[in-house]
């Protein structure tokens, strides 16, 4: 992660050489506590990891145009991922501009299988980190590689999921994997708005 990395440039000048080449930096990976600060909650009696917004800001004007791959893999703290999506989208609009080098977008949301009897009852994504996430989306304009994993939507969500990326990307993205992007059997006919696409990894019950 980008803490090693930071960490390595500190140990001698030829790893500090290396820090700020751009093929280190072309991978980002964001997770629950990625640029956060830890501050005391009373309620909680513990701390909380926070992201810390400035530092995002400084890191995107530093490596936003050496990003090639963006990837949200949360295990927890949710909040804190759609906190970071929305500061990179605000960053975006500030600057009036995109991030055309990302070529690959991941997100891996960790979905809640809770047990009700014999049932399990699966608690996926939706609402505000969807819309925050097909916000970001947006503002990635040379995507060439999309994975949604394990989203779990509803029907109506799951028919809109792709429409942000089809109207930036339908003539750029070539690999598209969509696992358990819904709870339910759902044909996603979205899929064929991607004129160029070469790979499609999808679930069966999302197959027409």
């Amino acid at each position: 992660n980008y803490k090693e990395r930071l960490h390595a440039a500190l140990s001698c000048i030829m790893w500090q050489r290396v820090f700020w080449n751009k093929s280190i930096w072309s991978h980002l990976i964001v997770q629950g506590d990625t640029m956060c600060e830890y501050r005391w909650v009373i309620a909680m009696k513990d701390y909380e990891a926070t992201v810390d917004t400035m530092r995002v800001s400084a890191a995107l004007n530093a490596i936003g145009e050496k990003l090639k791959c963006l990837s949200f893999l949360p295990h927890e703290n949710l909040h804190n991922i759609v906190t970071f999506q929305e500061v990179v989208c605000r960053w975006c609009t500030v600057n009036h501009k995109k991030l055309p080098n990302i070529r690959c977008f991941v997100y891996v949301f960790p979905c809640d299988f809770a047990k009700k009897g014999n049932e399990v009852e699966v608690y996926g994504t939706g609402g505000m980190i969807l819309q925050n996430m097909k916000n970001l989306l947006q503002c990635l304009p040379g995507l060439e590689r999309l994975e949604l994993v394990d989203l779990q939507l509803d029907g109506l969500d799951g028919e809109h999921v792709l429409d942000e990326v089809s109207d930036v990307c339908r003539f750029s993205l070539k690999t598209l994997k969509i696992v358990n992007i819904t709870r339910m059997p759902f044909s996603m006919m979205t899929v064929s708005s991607f004129v160029y696409l070469r790979c499609l990894i999808i679930s069966p019950h999302n197959l027409g």
